[in-house]
């Protein structure tokens, strides 16, 4: 299908914070597709920060729970939008059916999305895809764009780090003692799923050793629930280390990830950002889907360890550290 100008298009993308960094290619290809069309972009609190600073996106709608639902329909169904496309893999028939209620209540003119193991049956533009596969999400998310006309075969990233978010980072890094020329370390201890995180007693372990390279400052972050994991961990440390868990907004994360060296990360959103930052990056990665979730980007400044988590070694992530803060 080819459609010559949409006039107003909404994305959808109802996802978590790493989902958003990897959609950020097709917005970026939409946007050189429909250089003059209104895009705006549906999607929840999180990864709503993902999009500050990006102006091939004219406008974001946020809806975090049922409320919002229900406040937002009658003002994007009263937008009159030309197209509406959902970015996400369907998962389930019951996720299909909610995704075409949805639809319905946005009533734009052409439904485009992926449609996934044949659940987008209420597309106008089925975007056909039978997972799993070997694809990366980046790719299949474009897909949808080149299913419109799009020649973008090269994924472009873009985050961007406002200044008030690195001066802030800047200031507190100051005050935690971090000197001009120390190597730091950013360790996100936490993902969307306990069962693919790491040990808390190899977190520490990893923060123990790289605290005694001389010059070495380690800091940790993760979100506000995650404090606990990291008291745990705190638990079996025997060094001072950097605590930003629960501390920053997403744009301050964004600026903490960027000032590091090297970041160390399971599957996450974070991880996500730092590939996208092109950040030297060590990335835990448990069995699963790791051909369409893992970290996007040429490898020479990321090291990617794969299997059960549990029996990563402390050792090797710390070599990997060492090798990539050499560069």
């Amino acid at each position: 299908m080819f459609i010559k100008d949409p006039g107003s298009v909404l994305v959808v993308q109802l996802a978590g914070m790493g989902d958003m960094v990897i959609a950020i290619p097709a917005l970026l290809a939409l946007r050189k597709l429909y250089p003059y069309a209104a895009i705006r972009v549906l999607t929840n609190t999180r990864a709503k920060e993902i999009l500050n600073g990006i102006n091939e996106v004219d406008e974001i709608f946020v809806c975090d729970t049922i409320k919002d639902f229900l406040v937002l329909m009658p003002i994007l169904r009263a937008q009159r939008f030309g197209m509406a496309i959902n970015l996400y893999r369907i998962y389930s028939f019951i996720g299909a059916l909610k995704m075409f209620a949805l639809f319905i209540a946005i009533g734009a003119r052409y439904w485009v999305g992926r449609d996934t193991n044949g659940r987008g049956f209420f597309y106008h533009l089925k975007v056909r895809e039978t997972l799993p596969d070997e694809l990366h999400e980046v790719e299949h998310k474009l897909n949808c764009i080149r299913a419109l006309g799009s020649d973008v075969r090269i994924p472009e990233f873009k985050v961007v780090c406002k200044r008030e978010d690195e001066d802030y980072i800047s200031s507190l890094l100051r005050r935690e003692g971090l000197m001009e020329g120390d190597l730091l370390v950013g360790i996100n201890c936490a993902t969307f799923d306990p069962g693919r995180n790491w040990p808390v007693q190899a977190y520490a372990l990893l923060a123990e050793r790289l605290s005694s390279i001389s010059g070495c400052r380690v800091a940790f972050s993760a979100r506000t629930t995650d404090r606990q994991l990291f008291r745990n961990i705190k638990d079996h440390l025997k060094v001072d280390v950097i605590d930003l868990v629960g501390s920053l907004s997403v744009g301050q994360l964004i600026a903490f990830i960027k000032r590091c060296s090297v970041f160390v990360s399971p599957d996450s959103g974070p991880m996500h950002i730092a590939a996208a930052l092109k950040i030297p990056l060590v990335a835990l990665f448990a069995d699963g889907e790791y051909s369409e979730l893992r970290p996007f980007g040429r490898q020479e400044h990321m090291r990617i360890i794969r299997g059960p988590v549990k029996s990563i070694k402390a050792d090797e992530v710390f070599s990997y550290v060492e090798e990539l803060a050499s560069r």
